[in-house]
């Protein structure tokens, strides 16, 4: 996700983005508010060849001490509709900390 607060930015994130180089591997954690849109995105990163990182023991481990116990458990990592910034960030933390 890439948050933009003018149509400049919003150009030069666009340029930016199209000459990023691709993910290798399987690395690739998706953390979402909405597990339809985790969904859609774990399957426009599979239509791109990607893969999602399987999730280790102590990255769940990680999760479950930040995010309520209906969190999804998996990848996408769905930390539920009503999260505030803060649960973002923690649960940011606790997948950036743990090797997935």
């Amino acid at each position: 996700m890439l948050r933009v607060d003018t149509l400049e930015a919003l150009f030069d994130a666009a340029e930016t983005l199209a000459h990023a180089r691709p993910w290798r591997g399987e690395r690739l954690a998706i953390l979402t508010n909405g597990g339809g849109a985790g969904v859609l995105a774990a399957d426009a990163l599979e239509l791109g060849g990607g893969k999602l990182a399987s999730l280790s023991e102590q990255t769940r481990g990680a999760l479950d001490q930040c995010l309520p116990a209906t969190w999804s458990h998996g990848n996408p990592i769905d930390i539920i509709g009503d999260a505030p910034v803060s649960r973002y960030q923690d649960a940011a933390r606790a997948t950036g900390r743990a090797r997935c």
